[in-house]
């Protein structure tokens, strides 16, 4: 620093070029800090109303009118045959894997739906990274739906079941046809869901609603 200051009674113009060449590495990591610090805010508040806003939306199936139930389904089916007693819905949908295992999980839940005289639909099976044929599927059940004179305000899907994909292809299908999308969550016990712990999550909202 002396030397700087000797310099600069010297030499003000090289000084002044010499403490901003110094300077200048200080100043960037600064401002940088400074943006970086304003959009993580920006991204925090915005994650914190959207995670509000869910919350905020919180439904329960009990009193909804559902005509028309799609569901997805994983390794198991008994989470989605409590959705079913819940909504009482007059047809429901089934979109899955192809795997036999899910195959057959998926089959037991079209004869359980069919024992409660619903109208199913033959269930849909696809690969599972096939998510352009899995959202299809879904646009192909509401259609069917809809040509039961079903309106889209009563249709829902349930993505609740399956892996990723499928909740992908399910949230935009919805999205696409103005149907309701909702999550289920539901109270354990031993690894089975305990019947009328079910609440649902408002994802996709009709937009007839």
């Amino acid at each position: 620093m002396e030397q700087l200051f000797l310099q600069w009674i010297k030499d003000p113009t090289g000084a002044a070029y010499e403490l901003f060449n110094r300077s200048i590495f200080y100043i960037l990591v600064a401002i940088a800090s400074s943006v970086a610090a304003y959009f993580w805010t920006k991204i925090k508040f915005r994650a914190r109303n959207v995670w509000h806003r869910i919350k905020r939306t919180e439904i329960h199936y009990e009193g909804d009118s559902y005509n028309g139930l799609i569901m997805t389904v994983g390794a198991s089916n008994e989470l989605q045959k409590l959705i079913i007693e819940q909504v009482k819905p007059e047809f429901v949908g089934i979109i899955t894997g192809n795997s036999d295992n899910v195959k057959n999980v998926a089959n037991d839940l079209k004869e359980f739906a069919i024992n409660k005289n619903i109208v199913c639909d033959e269930p849909h099976f696809y690969g599972e990274l096939d998510v352009e044929r899995i959202e299809k599927g879904f646009d192909d059940i509401i259609e069917w739906m809809v040509g039961k004179n079903i309106k889209r305000e009563n249709i829902v899907i349930d993505l609740t079941g399956g892996k990723t994909p499928f909740s992908i292809a399910a949230f935009n299908s919805a999205k696409r046809n103005g149907v309701n999308a909702v999550y289920t969550d539901s109270v354990y016990e031993d690894k089975r869901p305990v019947a009328g712990t079910q609440k649902s999550i408002l994802l996709v909202k009709s937009i007839n609603d």
